[in-house]
């Protein structure tokens, strides 16, 4: 079985509302997988972040 990060649970991380490594240590022998739809979310926000405030 394997536990499936939606974009919600990765942005939650980023902002420091998510223990993230915690939350991975609780389920050591499950695989975590992002599907394919947030990966896209993932690079399309990235895109649109860096039009509207380039670092």
């Amino acid at each position: 079985m394997g536990i499936i990060l939606d974009s919600s649970v990765l942005i939650a991380a980023e902002r420091g509302r998510l223990d993230l490594p915690k939350l991975l240590a609780a389920h050591p022998s499950d695989p975590f997988l992002i599907a394919a739809i947030t990966a896209s979310e993932l690079l399309h926000g990235c895109a649109q972040r860096d039009r509207t405030n380039p670092r």
